[in-house]
């Protein structure tokens, strides 16, 4: 068993997303506070829409974080959340 956390990142109408900043830095940082915890693996996926009738997007980007334990999340997001969250202002 593994566990997974999602970050999503809405598209809204006063959306600024640094998509470089965010692929480049956030992501470098994300693995750099949360690898000493237990971080299995992040991935990135963008939200694209493909040509067919319907909504917009609705997620420019979401990440998920995975790691071996429900323990070894909480400890990651307990101890680097903040720090991490603080980060969001950077990209968007």
């Amino acid at each position: 068993v593994m566990f997974r956390t999602w970050t999503l990142h809405p598209v809204t109408a006063e959306n600024r997303f640094d998509q470089k900043y965010f692929l480049t830095e956030h992501i470098r940082k994300t693995r750099a506070l949360l690898g000493p915890y237990g971080l299995l693996s992040l991935n990135v996926e963008e939200g694209v829409v493909l040509d067919a009738p319907g909504p917009e997007r609705t997620y420019l980007m979401m990440a998920c974080l995975t790691f071996e334990t429900l323990e070894a999340l909480e400890a990651a997001m307990a101890a680097c959340g903040r720090e991490l969250s603080a980060d969001f202002a950077n990209f968007t």
